[in-house]
Parts: C-alpha cells; sequence; structure tokens
C-alpha cells in the first residue's frame, strides 16, 4: 500500500508539472498570436507569426525586421506614387480647363473684331522690345514700352521703312517711336507725326533722303487697338477684316 500510495503521488506531481508546462505553452501560443517581439541572441529583431497548421502540426514563422521595412518602404512608395498620379491629374485636369476657357475666350476676342498678333514672352526670347508679325499679305510691328503694348503697321512713312529696329524713347508723357532711315517720329499712342524728316545732320545719307521728302505732307502712322488675353499672355489688336 505504501508502494501504491507513493507512485499515485509522484503521477499526482508528474500531471501538476505538465499541466503547468502545457498552460505556459499555451500561454506563449496567445503571447505569440499577438505579434510579440523579441530579441534572439546573435539576430536581428525578428516578429514571430503562428502560421496555419500544415498536417495538423502548428508552425512559427519568423520574420525578419528587414524584410518588414522593405515591404513597409515598397507600400510607402505605392503611396508616393498614387498621390503623383493624383498630382498629375489635377494638373492636367486644371490645363484642359485652362485650354477649354482660352478657347471661349479667343471665340469673343475673334467675334468682336481682334486677331492675335503675338505672345508676351516672344520680347524675352527675341531680346527686343519691337518685334514683327507677318499675318497675310501685312505686316505688323508689336511695341512694348514700360510693360505697355502698341502695334503698329510694320513699316513708317515717309518711305515705308521697317521698324523691327526702331527706337523707342519718352518725351513727357508721349511715347515717340523713331523711324530709322529719316528720324521722322511718332506718337506711339495716337500714331500722330511728332517730326517730319528732320535735319540729317552730319549723316549724308539721311540727308538726301529727307530732302526729298520734306516738303510733302507729313504722314501719320497706323495704329491698331490693342488687348491682351485675361492671363497677360497674348497679345491681340483689332486689325479690319480686310487687311487680317
Amino acid at each position: 500500500e505504501k508502494e501504491l500510495l507513493e507512485h499515485l503521488t509522484s503521477s499526482t506531481r508528474f500531471w501538476e508539472v505538465m499541466s503547468v508546462l502545457l498552460a505556459g505553452f499555451a500561454m506563449f501560443l496567445v503571447t505569440d498570436a499577438l505579434q510579440c517581439r523579441t530579441y534572439s541572441p546573435g539576430s536581428s529583431l525578428s516578429t514571430f507569426r503562428l502560421v496555419r497548421p500544415r498536417n495538423g502540426i502548428w508552425r512559427m514563422s519568423a520574420e525578419n525586421n528587414a524584410e518588414g521595412r522593405r515591404r513597409r518602404v515598397k507600400k510607402d512608395s505605392n503611396s508616393v506614387g498614387f498621390s503623383a498620379s493624383a498630382e498629375a491629374q489635377k494638373q492636367t485636369r486644371a490645363k484642359k480647363r485652362s485650354k477649354e476657357q482660352g478657347n471661349v475666350e479667343a471665340d469673343a476676342l475673334n467675334k468682336s473684331g481682334f486677331t492675335r498678333l503675338a505672345e508676351m514672352n516672344e520680347f524675352e526670347e527675341k531680346g527686343k522690345d519691337t518685334i514683327s508679325v507677318i499675318l497675310g499679305p501685312n505686316a505688323y510691328a508689336v511695341h512694348r514700352m514700360d510693360e505697355k503694348i502698341y502695334v503698329t503697321d510694320a513699316a513708317a512713312p515717309p518711305y515705308k521703312f521697317p521698324l523691327v529696329d526702331a527706337k523707342l524713347s519718352r518725351e513727357g508723357e508721349k511715347v515717340i517711336i523713331e523711324e530709322p532711315l529719316t528720324g521722322s517720329t511718332f506718337d506711339l499712342a495716337t500714331g500722330q507725326n511728332v517730326k517730319w524728316c528732320p535735319s540729317g545732320g552730319v549723316n549724308l545719307i539721311k540727308g538726301i533722303f529727307n530732302s526729298l521728302k520734306k516738303d510733302e505732307e507729313p504722314e501719320n502712322l497706323p495704329i491698331y487697338e490693342v488687348t491682351l488675353s485675361s492671363n497677360g499672355e497674348e497679345i491681340w489688336a483689332k486689325i479690319p477684316r480686310g487687311l487680317a
């Protein structure tokens, strides 16, 4: 009886120990399922995950943090790519709306008798304050003075000499343009002649040309009404339909 009692006591202790071990293992599984992180000696920080049983056996999978970081970086990159794509689509829609608005504005200006001649950035591109524009059989000159725009014929009286290299200046409130061949000057705001074939001074060639025209009745420089597009980039002039 004593031996039997000792045997039963030892068996009871055995099962108590086993119960404690099983409870600890169950706690380990629960903790693992909650994605606990732990350091392993000689290795980087890892994440242990409970994996579906295969053939009835539960497996533990360790995902290295470096791999996790790579996945997060890839996810972030995809987010950045999506943001960039959304921004590009937004810009495309804005450009489309701007183009549609520009078309509506252009139609309205055309109906009002205006013709598109040039863009403001052409002054910087050509490095001049006067640019020439050929429109059908005619040519026009677009001038810029103190950020104000003027449009005239491309050539000026008395000899219809090109104004592309004409000198612009200010005389009081007036903006004056000087025709290069004879030195005749005109008010850009009104086209009114200011000086007609003035003395050539020491310039013999200019003196000869001026002497041939100085007694003729002075002519004015044809000018045209100007307006800018709503964005300030396009230059439009009101040119008679028969000349445009």
